[in-house]
């Protein structure tokens, strides 16, 4: 579960303090490479990511430092998107069968560092929603973060989680650029 937010640090106090919920890993000033904003290559944009677990559910929160176009901005408020988790080979294969049922992807890239590749996809909205309504709702984003590659990056961010004892609210992340 993904939050956009307007202040990424006071975010994760009231996450870590208010909710109980951390560590929380930052990753500061990032920017994806190969970025695509609804099928055009584009400047990415910059931004701070931190991610905790509570439990089995990773808890997200975003915020952009630019004006760059990206759905960060386009609904830059509250629940953003909700991922599933693939491998890369499963990745290549659901991404060309949501193309063809007719999704649209609305932004997509490699996170740097990671190399985790990821998209985000709008369609009509749930089912039984208005056409006015899908576009007030929030995003679909599909990443191969269950790939070999990051399974152990992600497993440590949970372990810390069902370990944490309170101390240590945010761990910062070195970023590559």
């Amino acid at each position: 579960m993904a939050f956009v937010v307007s202040d990424i640090d006071a975010a994760m106090a009231h996450w870590t303090g208010d909710l109980g919920i951390g560590p929380f890993f930052v990753m500061r000033a990032i920017r994806f490479k190969e970025y695509r904003y609804y099928g055009a290559a584009s400047e990415p944009p910059e931004i701070t990511i931190a991610l905790a677990f509570s439990g089995a559910v990773q808890i997200e929160l975003i915020q952009q430092h630019d004006g760059r176009a990206s759905i960060y901005l386009d609904r830059p408020a509250g629940l953003h998107h909700v991922s599933s988790w693939l491998t890369s080979a499963a990745y290549g294969a659901r991404r060309a069968q949501l193309l063809a049922d007719g999704l649209t992807v609305a932004q997509e890239g490699v996170i740097a560092g990671s190399g985790i590749r990821l998209s985000y996809w709008i369609g009509d909205g749930p089912p039984g929603a208005s056409s006015e309504n899908a576009s007030q709702g929030f995003f679909f984003e599909m990443s191969d973060a269950a790939d070999d590659a990051h399974r152990g990056r992600v497993a440590r961010l949970e372990t810390a989680a069902r370990n944490w004892d309170g101390r240590t609210p945010v761990i910062e992340i070195a970023t590559k650029a």
